[in-house]
């Protein structure tokens, strides 16, 4: 059963709804695809995505930028991986610096 998702970023303005980007958060604006609206809950201008089956799932991040920047994914409100400019070929996982073996 196909049950993905994408989201983006694509709105450049620095401050959306309550959301504003020199906190650090990116506000998804565009869902492009959801295969599964019932279990993958999204709202637009919101930083976070509901994932309401439990399971195992893929992520896949990217980020298109000139600027150095920190990508960290958090789930349940706990960092779980880092991506950072200076590794940018590893990724780093529990963000305590633990690479992924």
């Amino acid at each position: 059963e196909l049950q993905g998702a994408r989201f983006l970023w694509t709105n450049r303005d620095p401050v959306i709804g309550e959301v504003t980007l020199r906190e650090g958060w990116v506000p998804w604006d565009s869902q492009v695809l959801n295969a599964a609206p019932n279990a993958i809950v999204w709202s637009k201008y919101t930083t976070s995505i509901l994932i309401r089956i439990p399971g195992l799932y893929r992520l896949c991040v990217a980020v298109f930028t000139t600027a150095e920047v920190t990508v960290v994914v958090y789930l349940n409100d706990e960092p779980v991986f880092m991506l950072q400019p200076e590794s940018s070929s590893t990724i780093k996982r529990n963000v305590d610096k633990t690479p992924l073996s």
